[in-house]
């Protein structure tokens, strides 16, 4: 029945439900745990107790992932990245890596730690060519960019 009522939207009225879906659920909850706390107090305790048990269930599953991944990043940055490369890629020496940088209304300071993060790693210099480029929404932020990097 609703897939049915769904189809017969159009393409405009379908974006509008699910964009007022988030929002119509936040109250239709707000509003029924109202109703419950009056009326079926009991249904309401369950509702809750389901609810706890739920965002425990998720913090949970939220904390295995978050120590999960910061075992996996403290065993990456262990790992000697150039002995790595220079035994699996005998040719590594040859390739050229081109790293863009975007800048768009980033801070000079976010520009100048990239830039020096990038002139303090171990990976040769003369294999790395670095594209800044700037939006010409931003014209004048630009150019003031441009004219420290040129200067940095």
């Amino acid at each position: 029945m609703c897939s049915t009522l769904l189809v017969m939207l159009s393409s405009y009225q379908r974006y509008r439900f699910y964009e007022i879906l988030p929002g119509a659920s936040i109250w239709l909850t707000l509003l029924a745990s109202l109703f419950l706390a009056f009326f079926k107090p009991l249904w309401m305790i369950y509702a809750i107790l389901v609810f706890d048990v739920y965002w425990v269930l998720r913090v949970l599953y939220f904390s295995f992932y978050l120590i999960l991944a910061w075992l996996r990043f403290r065993r990456a940055i262990s790992i000697d990245w150039m002995a790595r490369l220079k035994a699996e890629c005998p040719t590594w020496g040859e390739k050229v890596n081109v790293i863009f940088l975007p800048v768009y209304n980033e801070e000079w300071s976010v520009v100048r730690d990239t830039l020096q993060a990038l002139r303090a790693s171990r990976y040769p210099a003369h294999q790395l060519y670095v594209v800044i480029s700037g939006e010409a929404r931003q014209l004048a932020h630009w150019n003031q960019l441009r004219e420290k990097i040129v200067g940095a």
